[in-house]
């Protein structure tokens, strides 16, 4: 399934599309709001060990069902916990990651986050990725552009990638090491860091994406993603003007593991450089 430019739905079409879409992000900063005061609530629990965890996922996963289906029950959920996926009946799909950061949340680190994808017949077309304990979010809509709020001082910025080249860039790579792929990652670094001007390691998917999105960084490397993960960094990357292929320059989906996310500046010489690695 293609993730480039809007095509026409069979029943919906671009407009309507838009506005469908449209209807359902009261809901889905409800959910994002909601859960991201509920990570706050719960961030000084001494007992933040992974039990926990699961269980506040469970929490958020609810909360996210509820208010979906009780507004939109034809709606299929897909969610990272897994506890609650719901098949779509009209080709409509929630993505929905609960806790994005979840070692950083065990740990006590405040990078934590939550995100929302929405997609039309296998189409990403809206994203939206909140950070509670810094008040930013960033969210991007098919065609529209993307866009970044910082809550705490009342802006709001159009998102767009850098035109650095690689001896300029940053690098930003998945740092799951204890997860199959991982040393697909470490090799990615290994040709790619020394030509670069530095790299970076946050532990959460959103600010991997988010990075790139706002020109503060150029490539993002993983051979770990999950969907949940990376369906909202997708859409908000090529609607701030980057790139997303594979590792062979392919064309990805949200079920691909291995992702190259850049300014697209660099995309082909980092894709030249990675040769055979998947």
């Amino acid at each position: 399934m293609g993730y480039g430019l809007l095509t026409v739905a069979d029943e919906i079409g671009i407009t309507a599309s838009a506005d469908i879409i449209e209807a359902r992000l009261p809901t889905a900063e409800y959910i994002l709001k909601t859960a991201g005061s509920m990570l706050v609530d719960t961030f000084h629990n001494t007992m933040r060990e992974m039990g926990y965890v699961k269980e506040l996922i469970k929490a958020i996963e609810a909360l996210s069902v509820k208010n979906v289906l009780q507004s939109f029950p034809e709606d299929g959920i897909l969610s990272a916990g897994g506890l609650q996926n719901m098949e779509s009946r009209n080709g409509l799909e929630w993505i929905i990651d609960p806790i994005d950061g979840i070692h950083n949340f065990i740990r006590g680190i405040p990078e934590v986050g939550l995100q929302i994808a929405i997609r039309s017949r296998g189409e990403l077309m809206y994203a939206s990725m909140y950070q509670p304990f810094n008040q930013e979010q960033s969210t991007a809509t098919r065609g529209m552009g993307a866009i970044y709020h910082d809550y705490r001082n009342g802006q709001e910025l159009n998102l767009r990638v850098s035109n650095r080249k690689l001896s300029e860039a940053l690098v930003i790579y998945d740092g799951s090491l204890g997860t199959s792929g991982a040393l697909n990652s470490i090799e990615a670094l290994r040709r790619i860091g020394p030509r670069a001007d530095g790299t970076r390691v946050f532990g959460i998917a959103i600010q991997d994406f988010t990075m790139i999105a706002s020109g503060r960084a150029e490539i993002f490397v993983t051979t770990v993603a999950n969907p949940e993960d990376v369906a909202p960094g997708i859409l908000l990357v090529r609607e701030a003007g980057g790139r997303v292929t594979d590792l062979a320059g392919q064309e990805v989906g949200i079920d691909s593991r291995n992702l190259l996310v850049t300014n697209g500046v660099v995309h082909d010489e980092v894709l030249t450089l990675l040769g055979g690695l998947q």
